[in-house]
């Protein structure tokens, strides 16, 4: 668990020797259930992923994308960091293409869209642009 403004994370860890018992850890610190530890964890960088609203995921994998001809187009994408508000996909989505982020009726692949103006989107109906540049999101370390 990750708290987003201190970046402190809560966790639960497995050591194998926890009480320093065996002799290879001879000298090292005992650990205590509830102790506090400072730990560095390896991750990996995340590069070329954009970052989209997690309400606009549908069926937990696809996306709803407005085509420059206004019609719908239903698309897989490979969710490669989950957060609360936002995931973080790759490679599936392109530069200024409009994701869909209100609730569609009976959405079917190639169906027809009226796309609103932009001062007539309202909060809850507009699409969302997609940025022009990839993110790069740091995954905890």
């Amino acid at each position: 668990d990750l708290e987003p403004q201190g970046r402190m994370a809560k966790l639960i860890a497995s050591i194998r020797d926890p009480l320093s018992l065996k002799p290879e850890n001879a000298g090292c610190p005992a650990m205590i259930l509830g102790a506090y530890v400072r730990v560095e964890i390896d991750g990996k960088d995340l590069h070329d992923v954009v970052q989209v609203p997690r309400l606009a995921l549908r069926d937990g994998s696809n996306v709803w994308i407005a085509s420059p001809k206004n019609t719908l187009d239903i698309r897989r994408v490979k969710t490669v960091w989950s957060g609360t508000e936002f995931v973080y996909v790759a490679d599936e989505l392109r530069e200024g293409e409009s994701l869909i982020i209100s609730g569609l009726a009976a959405p079917v692949k190639g169906m027809a869209l009226r796309v609103a103006s932009a001062k007539d989107r309202g909060a809850a109906t507009r699409p969302s642009t997609l940025p022009s540049r990839p993110h790069r999101k740091e995954q905890p370390r």
